[in-house]
């Protein structure tokens, strides 16, 4: 191992209070894990809810935490008892959390071989993003859908979710609120992108979702959007949500839609998905992602920040999320 003893790491130690940069030392591994350089790390929405003590898998952990839950990097050190996947050297993708550091453990487990093809940047972004659309290509299969409804239309999500539904013979409703996105989003595969702030958006869409017989929705707003779409989705529809864009923790159903429109409103959290999946089929998902990497599951890179401009990655992935990924280079490579 390198003869560096201690590395940087983003840590939050009060919630109400900005990440810090802080000194630690190099966490030891044990027989089943890998110790990573980390070389590319993004900034998710999930990561940044996590900062500010928002995010549900987080919140309730003591202080402090490390944030981040993605990334590649090389492996530095190997388990005994994996030994036989990793060498010191490989350059991996992996899940684990704490990835805003310059090293990190990761269990042998949570931890894939790259392509010596792959494009090192854009794999950091292999897991929350595409995992989360190939799981709801999955589901969206296995109930029989043909169309599809997704309220973050213009998001890197989003882009990614045209893609990978348009190669598999899914129509998209793809819903924005910039009239900019419209053209972009048709020329990457679009079927349909409406404007949520059209003066006859509520119209428009409710053409376009019976033409389909549309009963699907993810969405990705929450708040008292959720509400309206039970109103404006055909009757005995299925809105799944996944985010809270709108603001808030709170997701709102008028309690007549629902009985009047016989639909029903449930949670899309990545982590339960893929528990609900064999590991074949989880693997068989990586695979495909990995291959994808420069075509449909592709993610668009915006820009890259240094770990000590922590502050300014967050502050520019919020402002600037549609357009694509922001990512951390904890080494500087």
């Amino acid at each position: 191992m390198e003869s560096q003893k201690t590395m940087k790491a983003v840590q939050v130690k009060d919630f109400s209070k900005p990440v810090e940069i802080v000194e630690i030392p190099i966490p030891k591994i044990s027989s089943s894990q890998v110790l990573v350089k980390m070389l590319y790390t993004p900034c998710n929405p999930a990561d940044i809810l996590s900062a500010e003590g928002k995010y549900f898998a987080t919140c309730n952990l003591p202080l402090p935490i490390g944030i981040g839950f993605e990334g590649t990097g090389e492996v530095v050190e190997v388990g005994k008892d994996v030994e036989s996947k990793f060498k010191p050297g490989d350059k991996v993708f992996c899940i684990t959390m704490g990835t805003w550091a310059e090293y990190v453990i990761a269990e042998g487990d949570s931890c894939h071989l790259l392509p010596s093809d792959a494009p090192v940047d854009v794999a950091a972004c292999a897991f929350i993003n595409p995992m989360t659309v190939y799981m709801m290509l999955l589901e969206l299969q296995a109930e029989g859908h043909k169309s599809v409804v997704h309220t973050a239309g213009s998001s890197s999500l989003g882009r990614m979710f045209i893609k990978v539904m348009k190669e598999n013979g899914i129509k998209t409703i793809n819903l924005v609120r910039n009239d900019e996105y419209i053209k972009e989003l048709q020329e990457m595969g679009a079927d349909y992108v409406l404007n949520t702030k059209d003066e006859d958006f509520e119209k428009k869409f409710k053409e376009v979702v019976n033409s389909l017989d549309c009963r699907k929705a993810y969405d990705a707003i929450g708040g008292q959007f959720t509400s309206k779409l039970v109103w404006m989705m055909p009757k005995k529809s299925n809105i799944s949500v996944y985010g809270l864009l709108g603001g808030g923790s709170q997701v709102h159903a008028d309690f007549w839609a629902l009985l009047s429109q016989d639909s029903t409103i449930g949670g899309f959290w990545l982590s339960v998905k893929m528990a609900n999946h064999p590991t074949e089929k989880i693997v068989e998902g990586f695979q495909k992602i990995f291959a994808g990497l420069r075509g449909t599951y592709a993610t668009q890179i915006v820009k890259v920040f240094s770990l000590d401009e922590v502050r300014e990655a967050i502050k520019f992935s919020q402002e600037h999320g549609s357009k694509g990924k922001v990512l951390l280079s904890p080494t500087g490579k």
